[in-house]
């Protein structure tokens, strides 16, 4: 699995890219690009938006990851927010609590992020194996 991602000028954009995160060697990958993406944020300077629009499905190995994004953010300092979380995986964050750590794109309560919505990727480059993203 390769995340997604678009730079702007006040955030990193990562869109998970795939309708069902439940196998171990996908999962993994992903949440170390996950974290790899909030150390880049992190120095410099922005925030980091979680796109879900193409995700349907994840497991608990996945849900750990996002525990441990949320230490990580908490370390670093950077302001993250969910998007277009679908109702089962919205479900999900409810019921393992995630919702009260997260922000979701909808809150409009964070001045960081000045309530705009997450705009649709317009091509997206890739982070595959954690590359440097590259130049626009």
């Amino acid at each position: 699995m390769t995340l997604r991602f678009r730079e702007t000028p006040d955030s990193f954009i990562v869109f998970l890219a795939d309708a069902g995160l439940r196998d171990d060697p996908q999962v993994a990958e992903t949440g170390m690009g996950l974290l790899d993406v909030c150390r880049r944020a992190a120095s410099a300077g922005k925030n980091l938006i979680v796109d879900f629009r193409e995700v349907e499905y994840m497991s608990s190995a996945m849900i750990g990851n996002f525990v441990l994004l949320n230490r990580l953010v908490r370390q670093l300092g950077v302001d993250v927010r969910l998007a277009n979380l679908g109702p089962h995986v919205r479900q999900l964050f409810k019921i393992c609590r995630l919702d009260e750590i997260f922000r979701y794109d909808d809150d409009g309560d964070n001045p960081g992020f000045a309530g705009a919505p997450v705009p649709n990727p317009k091509p997206p480059g890739t982070l595959s194996n954690h590359a440097d993203p590259p130049e626009e």
